[in-house]
């Protein structure tokens, strides 16, 4: 329940609308005290910062995600590479690929088609 509780939360801050978004950014960063070990949640907030035009902000929050509290949950790294990617930062999509190939999960099938897909996209 607590994990829906955020969710809904969440909900509710995003749809205060922007002359709020310092409540839903401190929403945010409280969720993220709470649900630090969970993805989904560093994902959503990730999305939300990109959609505010506030990228940097996205890369530093995909910081902390990556590196500190998802450090070893391939998907977390799975949706970093596909960030990099988006931006155009292909050698950092790439060694994120690597990383959850050759340390985290190598036969995670999701990761090997991620990877192939990425490879095939850039020719």
């Amino acid at each position: 329940p607590q994990l829906l509780n955020w969710a809904r939360y969440l909900d509710w801050a995003e749809a205060q609308g922007p002359e709020h978004v310092g409540t839903a950014t401190r929403v945010y960063e409280r969720c993220m005290v709470a649900c630090a070990a969970y993805p989904e949640f560093w994902e959503r907030y990730i999305r939300w910062l990109e959609a505010g035009a506030r990228v940097a902000e996205a890369d530093n929050a995909l910081v902390r995600a990556a590196n500190v509290f998802c450090k070893a949950r391939p998907e977390m790294h799975l949706f970093a590479a596909r960030y990099d990617e988006r931006y155009g930062r292909l050698d950092e999509a790439r060694a994120r690929y690597a990383h959850v190939l050759d340390e985290l999960s190598p036969n995670l099938l999701q990761a090997v088609v991620a990877a192939a897909n990425f490879e095939r996209r850039q020719g």
